[in-house]
């Protein structure tokens, strides 16, 4: 348990992170900026990675 308040990921993105944040993510996601739409966007690009890397592991032959 991480002792967090249900409602974490709704936060706001605050300066520092708005900051940092990519225009063109920022213009992917949209608004609201949040915590958990950035998550979100981010656990997207992982899971399509994922998959690329799998697929292309797959189909390889012998090196």
């Amino acid at each position: 348990m991480t002792g967090l308040d249900p409602d974490y990921g709704s936060t706001p993105l605050d300066f520092e992170e708005l900051d940092a944040l990519l225009p063109d993510v920022a213009e992917a996601i949209g608004d609201p900026l949040t915590k958990a739409s950035v998550y979100e966007l981010e656990q997207a690009y992982e899971d399509a990675v994922r998959s690329a890397f799998t697929l292309r592991a797959a189909t390889r032959r012998g090196g």
